[in-house]
């Protein structure tokens, strides 16, 4: 199997050789990284044909005009060789201290990978488990064919919730032919390691009002989308669009 890595940089000049070198040591025997420049101003590739010399995985690089996160991911979604997909944040790292299988993944359509979430010095570990739903994208793998059949894409004009968007279309859309729900792989252990920073996308993405009025439109959308494909009773599908229903309400509230 070849796993494909996008990630999106935007001025991570910082972060971006540690995130990269992490995936680089992932104990999948074939992989390949793709980063998108998106636009960065603050030098992030300025020194990067030095330390990129060093990988192992073939790694590529695309440049393009700032456009934001989604076309990042949608651009290297477009240039993706690999049977599975995972988009990584490019200030994020990747534990490789474990132990994995390719067999593993034979049978599987979707993955979820444990993960540890750092915020203001504190560090929670989760693990995770073949019936949850996750609504962090970094989190999961996709089958790229499964993808390109949905003709799924990420919304490029949101700034909320696309990432959700993205799960819940690729599940309920997929879950029919490919049995998506059945054949979910978790990774147990914390793979991945996310650190909430002071200005990091999900605390600088944009107004209140761009907020409500992206999450409104992604939960009408999968409303229309879960009745469209005879899963609106579905308790999983139902309990996600509860879960989206009473983000927007504390969103409107705070």
């Amino acid at each position: 199997m070849i796993l494909t890595v996008v990630i999106p940089a935007y001025n991570v000049k910082n972060y971006l050789q540690t995130c990269v070198e992490s995936v680089d040591a992932f104990p999948i025997r074939e992989k390949e990284i793709i980063i998108i420049d998106d636009g960065c101003t603050d030098g992030t590739f300025d020194d990067c044909d030095s330390w990129m010399k060093s990988l192992k995985t073939p790694c590529r690089v695309i440049h393009q005009p700032n456009r934001g996160v989604s076309a990042a991911r949608n651009e290297g979604m477009a240039m993706a060789k690999g049977e599975w997909l995972w988009f990584v944040d490019a200030d994020d790292v990747i534990d490789s201290d474990i132990v994995l299988s390719e067999s593993d993944f034979q049978n599987a359509n979707f993955v979820i990978t444990g993960f540890v979430w750092k915020e203001k010095g504190e560090e929670n570990r989760f693990g995770a488990y073949a019936n949850e739903i996750p609504y962090n994208l970094w989190r999961c793998w996709f089958r790229r064919s499964i993808v390109d059949e949905l003709q799924l894409r990420f919304s490029e004009n949101r700034k909320y919730a696309e990432d959700q968007e993205f799960i819940l279309k690729y599940l309920i859309l997929g879950n029919q032919k490919y049995d998506l729900r059945r054949k979910t792989y978790p990774i147990k252990y914390p793979v991945y390691h996310y650190t909430m920073r002071e200005n990091s996308a999900m605390t600088r993405k944009g107004t209140k009002a761009k907020q409500i009025e992206d999450v409104r439109n992604v939960l009408f959308m999968l409303m229309i989308l879960a009745i469209k494909q005879g899963m609106i009773l579905s308790p999983w599908v139902f309990g996600e669009l509860k879960r989206i229903a009473k983000t927007l309400y504390i969103t409107i509230k705070r």
